[in-house]
């Protein structure tokens, strides 16, 4: 967007959620990688939370974008 000016509030939000919805599932992503590298026998109850947590909030933002 170079300028705002030609675009409407309503435009300009949309390309915001969108680049939010970008940053967002790099980092679960990430955190899906991280956790994944775990051995299995090693991974504590926050982390089966948080990986079952991080996929479905890809998944969310995938369907949004």
């Amino acid at each position: 967007m170079d300028d705002v000016r030609k675009h409407s509030p309503e435009q300009i939000l949309l390309w915001a959620r969108r680049t939010v919805l970008y940053i967002d599932v790099e980092i679960w992503e990430n955190d899906i990688k991280h956790i994944e590298e775990i051995e299995a026998d090693k991974l504590t109850d926050e982390d089966k939370e948080g990986l079952e947590h991080a996929k479905k909030m890809v998944q969310a933002a995938s369907e949004e974008l």
